[in-house]
């Protein structure tokens, strides 16, 4: 083989390889942009102490490090009309997370959030968890 076919199937080769690079991280930026949303609604009990609860959300969940945003947890009395379409849930926390494995291996079985439930669900008359993808 002359030496202009070896340099030409190398600018190939590098071609292709440069574009299938490209490729995979473009693939990776649009997972990295994918935002898992974890919504949790609260229907606590009559005696629940609700300001304590909410300390102890923002003090325990609001801790752990694995959100791509902030911890917001709220009670719903914004309106008449979302009191009345709730199903009485009177709180909602709302997380983000880059992954389910964040959530599901992380976040889910962290000392902050298995103590939020030990201390607080004897309180919680029903809890609705919503999930979805950005």
């Amino acid at each position: 083989m002359n030496r202009i076919s070896i340099l030409f199937i190398s600018i190939i080769f590098l071609s292709l390889s440069c574009k299938q690079a490209t490729s995979k991280s473009s693939k990776e930026e649009d997972l990295q942009k994918k935002v898992l949303h974890h919504m949790v609604a609260f229907e606590w009990k009559k005696d629940a102490p609700l300001d304590s609860i909410t300390k102890s959300a923002y003090n325990t969940l609001g801790k752990i490090d694995f959100y791509t945003g902030p911890f917001s947890y709220g009670d719903n009395s914004v309106s008449l009309i979302d009191q009345e379409y709730s199903s009485k849930n009177t709180h909602v926390m709302h997380l983000k997370f880059r992954s389910a494995y964040d959530r599901d291996s992380v976040y889910m079985p962290s000392e902050l959030h298995m103590s939020f439930g030990k201390q607080w669900g004897p309180y919680m008359k029903s809890i609705k968890v919503y999930d979805w993808w950005e």
